[in-house]
């Protein structure tokens, strides 16, 4: 009976390891889709200011920045049913993660800025930006940082000229919401 037990909490560790990731919570920037049930005229797009708020109509300024889309959809239906009983529902979407962009820049073959749900690795990065040109200096990729934590370098510089299948991606240092991603030149130097 204990061997049975012990058999059955061996094979169920993995399953109770793997626990749901931390839920989105809403950042300054972020624009988010607001969906009125029955009132299309109240529903759209909204950007959360950087006061944490976005505005809406008949609500005016409601509270966003660090809550779930679910309460804020679960907030929202509250406040519009004691307006109006006829709304039942409000259902909040993160339609761009803007608080959670990076920027790259140079040597890519769409430089911009891109949005993630949760920031990925270096390569990811480069990736979504469809990839380095064949001018691109990956021996000397700069991740600039908006917001230096303590006495890091306000620039850090990586090698990536081993290619992806030769970096050890456990070894590539973070990149972190609006962060500038810079790849220059064969050429610059």
């Amino acid at each position: 009976m204990i061997v049975r037990a012990a058999v059955l909490l061996i094979c169920l560790s993995p399953i109770v390891a793997q626990a749901d990731p931390e839920p989105y919570r809403i950042g300054v920037d972020d624009l988010l889709q607001v969906l009125v049930w029955s009132r299309p005229d109240l529903s759209g797009q909204v950007p959360v200011g950087a006061s944490g708020e976005i505005q809406l109509p008949l609500l005016g300024s409601v509270p966003a920045v660090n809550l779930t889309p679910e309460e804020l959809s679960a907030d929202l239906s509250r406040r519009y049913g004691i307006l109006d009983a006829k709304i039942s529902e409000v259902i909040v979407t993160v339609a761009e993660y803007r608080s959670r962009s990076v920027t790259v820049v140079g040597e890519v073959k769409n430089p911009g800025r891109y949005s993630f749900q949760s920031i990925p690795n270096l390569w990811e990065i480069l990736l979504a930006a469809g990839g380095p040109t064949a001018q691109a200096d990956l021996a000397q990729v700069q991740i600039v940082r908006k917001d230096k934590q303590g006495d890091e370098p306000p620039t850090v510089t990586v090698d990536l000229s081993a290619g992806i299948e030769g970096t050890h991606l456990e070894t590539l240092p973070a990149v972190r919401p609006h962060d500038t991603v810079l790849i220059s030149s064969l050429g610059a130097k």
